[in-house]
């Protein structure tokens, strides 16, 4: 119910919807971002696929565990890809933490494990916030057909692209409605839509390997 009359105010306000969503994000960022040091890329592949133990990504983690609706208003956020790219180290420490847990799991049902739904929430999150592209994107639809061990994979090969080619507003170009509906699996409520583009050696041949194995094997 929240969310809805959260949704209902920025879609309602006489402000421009951009400016209420960056007022929105300013206010989330604000409340979630530790100040502590960013771990660096290096640092996290040191350490993955185990369980990260930086002070920033913990505190992330404890304060989304306590607070489920932070990763609602996360995915509210995520249908603007201008503004979610702001929350993109955010999305990075709960990625982390993802990997780490699903590495520890035990149970080799995936949809019975606890981290499953939450999972399957983040990896949308990251499609609406177009984060990752397709075929990457839609890799949340076949996580219920995994073994942990392959959902690890899947998410290890979502991080690796996300770490190569992180989301800036200047990658972002509004298109109108009409013309998006066909030519951008994205859909956005609250503004004009905004349609990523990637950099011309984004080579999706290397990050998709992963999920083409897993994808052979389960055939």
């Amino acid at each position: 119910l929240f969310l809805s009359f959260l949704s209902g105010c920025l879609t309602s306000s006489s402000n421009p919807p951009q400016y209420d969503l960056k007022v929105l994000v300013d206010h989330f960022l604000i409340r979630v971002t530790p100040m502590t040091p960013v771990p660096t890329p290096e640092q996290y592949n040191e350490v993955l696929p185990k369980k990260t133990t930086f002070e920033r990504d913990l505190i992330v983690q404890k304060l989304f565990l306590q607070n489920p609706i932070l990763l609602q208003i996360l995915d509210l956020i995520a249908n603007d890809g201008p503004q979610f790219c702001r929350c993109e180290e955010i999305v990075k420490s709960l990625l982390a933490d993802a990997i780490g847990r699903w590495n520890t799991e035990l149970c080799q049902i995936s949809t019975k494990s606890p981290h499953f739904f939450y999972t399957c929430q983040l990896v949308n999150i990251l499609r609406k916030g177009q984060c990752i592209p397709p075929p990457l994107c839609y890799c949340g639809e076949i996580l219920g057909e995994l073994t942990p061990s392959e959902i690890v994979s899947i998410l290890l090969s979502l991080w690796t692209f996300i770490r190569d080619f992180p989301a800036s507003s200047a990658q972002f170009r509004q298109a109108s409605r009409a013309s998006s509906s066909t030519s951008s699996p994205f859909s956005n409520p609250l503004s004009p839509l905004f349609i990523r583009q990637l950099p011309s050696d984004a080579n999706m041949s290397v990050y998709v390997t992963s999920l083409n194995k897993i994808l052979r094997s389960n055939i």
